[in-house]
């Protein structure tokens, strides 16, 4: 799931980036790249490319970041973007949206959940335990 939504996200930047300075940029909009920020509150993902925009466009990378969150427009799964320090966009995931969807591929993928796994029956318990499993 966090790959899908950074792939959006990166699409998302990558078609706002082209349509805004497209034409400055002579058609060839910078690689998009996204980090995870070193701290939650400061969101799941984070780009640096105001900073390589800045560079080409000659304009301040904390201008160019502000009129990049507030132009881009909604992403499907980022609950918004913000211009943060000297120039990045946070992107925050929709976090109700993110772990509901996680909990419909966990449950696809036949993994059982902790309150699943207590509600086995007792002697697939004891099977388990026998053969070496979960023994301390």
């Amino acid at each position: 799931m966090y790959i899908t939504l950074t792939k959006r996200l990166r699409e998302a930047l990558a078609a706002h980036i082209q349509a805004k300075y497209g034409e400055a940029l002579g058609g060839n909009v910078p690689n998009i790249a996204l980090e995870r920020p070193p701290k939650i509150e400061m969101g799941e993902a984070a780009s640096p490319v105001a900073f390589e925009l800045a560079k080409r466009l000659k304009k301040a990378p904390r201008m160019i970041a502000q009129e990049i969150a507030t132009g881009l427009g909604a992403v499907p799964g980022i609950a918004r973007i913000e211009m943060a320090g000297a120039g990045y966009l946070n992107a925050y995931f929709d976090r109700a949206a993110f772990w509901a969807k996680t909990g419909e591929e966990k449950n696809q993928g036949g993994v059982l959940d902790k309150n699943e796994r207590r509600n086995q029956p007792q002697s697939h318990r004891e099977h388990r335990e026998t053969n070496g499993q979960n023994n301390c």
